[in-house]
């Protein structure tokens, strides 16, 4: 695990402890109307233990999926689209930003038989990197 995931996931336990202190506290216990817009913290205690430990139905191949070399190049694709191109300006414009990538641009492999191809592998990592990049641009939170 990388010490930035370690890092954060102390956070997060010491924000867990932090809610469940809270609830302990409140004469109302779950229903204490300050803890209607918190997070639960058995909620947040299995995704820590999600994170922390490796799927249990991920292939035997991929050992921890969070540890994939896949996710640099994803992450250096998402840099080098960020680099060149501005952000994305509206919905609109991400979505036929990504339908141009998966309609147009994969969708020629597969049609011409190349679809397991390291030029149709690129285009699928395109996909994904303006999937991202319309979260980063476009969506709040």
């Amino acid at each position: 695990m990388s010490a930035a995931r370690d890092v954060y996931l102390a956070e997060l336990d010491e924000y867990a402890a932090s809610l469940e202190a809270d609830r302990a506290e409140c004469p109302d216990g779950d229903t204490c109307r300050d803890h209607y817009v918190s997070v639960d913290p058995t909620v947040l205690r299995t995704l820590i233990r999600q994170v922390r430990e490796p799927l249990a139905s991920a292939p035997a191949y991929l050992g921890n999926p969070h540890d994939h070399p896949i996710w640099r190049e994803l992450a250096d694709e998402i840099a080098r689209a960020m680099t060149e191109f501005g952000p994305m300006h509206s919905p609109h414009e991400g979505h036929s930003v990504i339908r141009e990538e998966l309609d147009v641009e994969l969708w020629e492999h597969v049609c011409r038989d190349t679809g397991r191809s390291p030029e149709a592998r690129h285009e699928a990592l395109q996909v994904a990197a303006m999937a991202i990049r319309y979260i980063l641009d476009l969506c709040e939170g």
